[in-house]
């Protein structure tokens, strides 16, 4: 536990990906900005990185590991975030949703779990992977 959440808590936006995914760089060129103007730290859990047009350090990535699982990478991108609150997405509901209503509600984001496809928030240290 990284201890009580403050009144304005820090968030981590975990964009789960595939490499080569269809349509991922453009994701991540949208959502940099939209993390950037909220403060919430960008982790893209399951690719590489590779060249964009955002700035350094605007966004990390986390490749998936040999055998890694699904559910093995949800648990290593939420010990790699930086956020007290930690919120996963998949590309096809980053481009279905409103990110920027979501990431300017997040002090009213305390925990929501559901199935995997399905985005989940949760407090850091708190796995919401389980």
């Amino acid at each position: 536990m990284r201890g009580p959440l403050s009144a304005r808590p820090s968030l981590t936006l975990v964009l789960l990906a595939s490499p080569g995914q269809s349509g991922l760089e453009q994701c991540i060129a949208d959502l940099v900005p939209t993390c950037g103007g909220y403060g919430a730290e960008l982790l893209v859990a399951g690719a590489k990185s590779f060249p964009g047009s955002w700035e350094e350090g605007a966004v990390r990535f986390l490749p998936g590991g040999p055998g890694e699982t699904a559910h093995d990478l949800r648990a290593r991108a939420l010990a790699e975030s930086g956020g007290d609150i930690v919120l996963f997405l998949t590309v096809a509901q980053v481009q279905a949703s409103d990110v920027a209503e979501l990431l300017g509600h997040r002090s009213g984001i305390v925990s929501v779990d559901g199935p995997e496809a399905d985005a989940a928030a949760a407090p850091a240290g708190q796995s919401s992977v389980g």
